[in-house]
């Protein structure tokens, strides 16, 4: 009995939580159509005040455009799930989950969402993030100032040590000399890791640049696969939040290509598109089987949560015959 009550309890609790879910549907010339109690408890407009308004009254400037790309994704796939960035009637930023859906309802069509802010969680994630990044950023710091300085002395000791050997026991200063070798090479490969942990070159030649490094970086790492670069020049970039996340995805997407699709080729794109950024990151390689599937790892997860976090769409493509392109498209403030 105790658990029947608490499970009814629990039925309650639920349905007076989905209570300030924003629900509201959109018809097919962009107009608002309906909104409920829950969508005039998140954006502030009461449905007299927003009904029959553009629903891209609801989005920041830099994101107009995002409702017909939602309605496009409905009609190809009957529903759509997005965190997108809004405003609301006072002018605040929210972050918000949707999850679009097609009308199905009598003398009505369009498409219905529900939508649930989620302003706070992402400001939590934001903290993470940043936690990681600052992590990532000491612990790079540390690998190139400690473990790197290390590597260098004990490489100069084994070659001091080998001059003196060579006149009494030859063998044994070969030895030393290949230690030598080795060492040095870990002392290389140890910064380079230190390189990818820490984007110095994001802060002094910004987001280009530290593409730049990257596709040269992994030409010289991965020989003889090729990595390229196009974008313009004059491209007018936002934050450093948004440039590091941005660059994390292409530094993700580049390693993945490279230790999974074998490719000879991998090719950075970086331009606008309206108001928003895309970035793109295509190989000649041999896809990435079942991309949506649990053992795809951790990688696609990490670049699609990075997209999320800056209200932007996160989209992978995959064929044997094609290889595999990323893409992420950012509204830049």
């Amino acid at each position: 009995e105790l658990q029947r009550s608490n499970t009814a309890l629990q039925k309650q609790a639920e349905i007076l939580a989905n209570i300030h879910d924003a629900v509201f549907l959109i018809g097919p010339d962009g107009n608002l159509q309906s909104w409920n109690r829950g969508a005039e408890a998140i954006y502030g407009y009461s449905a007299e005040e927003i009904l029959g308004q553009p629903a891209d009254q609801l989005l920041p400037p830099e994101d107009i455009g995002r409702c017909e790309r939602i309605m496009k994704a409905v009609a190809k796939e009957q529903h759509t799930e997005e965190m997108v960035w809004c405003v609301t009637k006072t002018g605040r930023r929210i972050a918000v989950a949707i999850r679009a859906t097609q009308s199905v309802g009598e003398g009505q069509s369009g498409v219905v969402i529900c939508a649930r802010d989620i302003t706070e969680q992402k400001r939590l994630e934001e903290q993470v993030l940043h936690a990681s990044e600052k992590e990532q950023r000491r612990i790079g710091q540390d690998i190139h100032d400690d473990l790197c300085q290390q590597l260098a002395s004990i490489g100069c000791l084994t070659k001091v040590l080998e001059q003196r050997l060579r006149d009494v026991y030859d063998e044994g200063a070969q030895h030393l000399s290949q230690i030598g070798d080795m060492v040095s090479q870990a002392n290389v490969r140890a910064r380079e890791i230190a390189r990818g942990l820490i984007p110095a070159v994001l802060e002094t030649e910004g987001l280009i640049g530290a593409l730049e490094d990257l596709a040269n970086t992994t030409e010289q790492i991965y020989a003889p696969v090729k990595c390229r670069l196009r974008t313009s020049k004059r491209l007018k970039l936002g934050s450093e939040k948004e440039l590091v996340q941005l660059f994390r995805i292409a530094q993700e997407a580049v390693n993945n290509a490279v230790k999974h699709a074998a490719p000879k080729l991998i090719t950075i794109h970086l331009f606008e598109e309206g108001s928003n950024i895309r970035l793109r990151i295509h190989d000649d390689g041999q896809g990435i089987q079942e991309p949506d599937s649990p053992s795809s790892g951790l990688g696609l997860l990490t670049m699609a949560h990075r997209a999320r976090t800056l209200g932007g769409e996160f989209e992978i493509h995959t064929t044997e015959e094609n290889g595999t392109t990323v893409e992420c498209l950012v509204p830049f403030s």
